[in-house]
């Protein structure tokens, strides 16, 4: 036995000698999403260290499903941005007399509705980008709206003191302002079921068009709102200055709330039909610095399933496209990837070989097996052995499992599967394990076998085996450091907090003594996205 020690200790460090493209032994640190769209845009580039007083910021984007364009306010350029999500390259760019702050289409009448920060709401025809404004005058910019498109009423919100709400009838042969009303300070007036839902400083205030009046109000407790993503239903994620919160307009009642250690500083999130999740981006703050991020919400269970980080230049508004591609505006930031103005578009749901798990159940068979998920066009599994690097299978989308068996003379494989996007290239990957195999004893049917490996978020191995005939405790050995844990009948699995790469064994003790095979795991490969697959001007 002590010469397979020995043996299992040189796999530890043969390791990397395999595995060119494992990362160094560190520590894994918080996920990073990279973006697989890039599209460089032409002009002054964004402005983050002081966006509001210079007006060189983004204030909203809306995607489009009718036409399937994007527009983006690019208050840097005084013009709203247009992009095809399709072709996912920029096609336009209508300028306006003031940096704008809203981007709402009519695609029936033709219109786009943009306000601006001169007081002004532009009303531009789509097809002659002629423009027409409405004066809503009031002590500060006109910031967002809401619309409805049955009446054709544009809701528009202004700061300062007073702060105030327009009224105005949206009409391409001449629009006209209908009224005002002064409030709180206002957001977004989000349009639903017949009423405007106003988000505030620590409330939501129910508009209804006609008396010009607010006629219920939510509250909502440490919640600054900004913007609104439609979620299933009459559910809303809003977000806020501090945190998030999902509410619910049709009851007025709040469904559930994320802690601002998660997601801060959203002014607008998106919903992503296709995958039924919400995306929020914004900032936290880690280790006394401010950390460009992104929420991923399941918007059925209300849960938060992950919060990435993301480019360092990235604001604080996203579109989602009918594909689950997420689109964020970007600047120049150190660390970043954007050198002016750029739209970046991020896939936050496709695969990443989430809890890929390797099995030796002895004998060089192996067994493969990882959560589904959608986004990809393709799956491999690379199978890594002191021979080279070869292609175990190529399983169909949304598979969850694979098989291998390893060439005779073959003790050492670590495997790792990729996802790849339409062009083939890598948009994801797995972190790696491995399994060092014929070596358990008595016999696979005697051990502690088959033995599994998965590891979570880059740096927590969870190790699983069968239980063994007439054992009375298991030794669970993690072979870099030599550390034992004694574990009883009952319990087949432990977990490690890994550093780097190491191997585990599983003794089993009673009448006889038996032990499983090896199973191994290099932490900090797991990506997602790790290409740009398209870099556009």
């Amino acid at each position: 036995m002590r010469s397979v020690f020995r043996s299992l200790l040189a796999a530890i460090f043969g390791l990397a000698l395999i595995l060119p493209q494992a990362r160094s032994a560190s520590a894994a640190g918080p996920t990073v999403l990279k973006p697989s769209v890039k599209i460089n845009m032409p002009g002054l580039p964004l402005n983050l260290a002081n966006p509001r007083g210079t007006g060189l910021s983004t204030d909203f984007i809306r995607y489009d499903p009718v036409t399937r364009l994007i527009y983006l306010t690019d208050g840097a350029n005084k013009s709203v941005d247009v992009f095809n999500s399709v072709g996912q390259q920029m096609v336009g760019r209508i300028t306006v007399p003031d940096s704008p702050h809203d981007a709402i289409t009519d695609d029936n009448l033709g219109v786009l509705m943009v306000p601006l920060s001169n007081k002004n709401v532009a009303i531009i025809n789509l097809q002659t980008l002629a423009e027409s404004d409405v004066t809503v005058g009031g002590a500060s910019i006109a910031d967002l709206a809401g619309y409805d498109p049955a009446t054709h009423i544009l809701v528009v919100g202004s700061k300062g003191t007073p702060p105030q709400l327009s009224f105005i009838h949206v009409d391409p042969a001449g629009s006209t302002l209908l009224g005002q009303f002064q409030t709180v300070s206002p957001e977004e007036p989000r349009f639903f079921n017949g009423k405007y839902y106003v988000s505030a400083p620590n409330q939501i205030l129910v508009v209804d068009a006609t008396t010009r009046s607010i006629v219920q109000t939510l509250s909502v407790p440490g919640c600054s709102g900004h913007g609104y993503a439609q979620g299933p239903g009459s559910e809303f994620y809003l977000g806020c200055t501090a945190g998030g919160v999902i509410v619910n307009l049709a009851t007025l009642s709040i469904v559930a709330h994320f802690d601002p250690s998660a997601i801060s500083d959203t002014d607008q999130p998106t919903y992503d039909a296709k995958n039924n999740r919400y995306y929020a981006p914004g900032h936290i703050t880690r280790n006394g610095a401010s950390v460009a991020v992104m929420a991923v919400i399941d918007a059925s269970t209300h849960q938060l399933l992950n919060t990435f980080d993301i480019d360092p230049g990235s604001e604080t508004q996203a579109a989602a496209d009918a594909n689950g591609v997420v689109y964020v505006a970007t600047a120049p930031a150190l660390g970043g990837e954007c050198l002016s103005i750029c739209l970046f578009g991020y896939e936050p749901s496709a695969p990443a070989g989430k809890d890929f798990t390797v099995t030796s159940s002895g004998a060089g068979s192996v067994s493969l097996s990882w959560t589904g998920g959608l986004g990809d066009s393709s799956l491999r599994i690379n199978r890594f052995t002191a021979s080279g690097t070869s292609l175990v299978a190529s399983p169909a989308v949304l598979s969850t499992s694979a098989t291998d068996t390893l060439p005779a003379g073959t003790n050492l494989a670590c495997y790792q599967l990729q996802a790849l996007g339409a062009t083939s290239a890598v948009i994801a990957q797995s972190d790696i394990e491995c399994v060092v195999t014929n070596i358990a004893s008595p016999s696979p049917l005697t051990a502690p076998m088959p033995i599994s490996i998965v590891l979570h978020q880059g740096s927590v191995a969870t190790v699983s085996w069968g239980a063994a005939p007439g054992v009375t405790s298991y030794l669970f050995a993690e072979l870099r450091s030599g550390r034992v844990q004694v574990l009883t009948p009952g319990q087949l699995t432990a977990t490690d907090a890994l550093s780097g790469a190491d191997c585990y064994v599983v003794i089993g003790r009673g009448s006889t003594t038996s032990m499983s095979d090896g199973v191994c795991a290099i932490g900090g490969a797991a990506t997602v996205a790790t290409d740009s697959r398209s870099s556009r001007h």
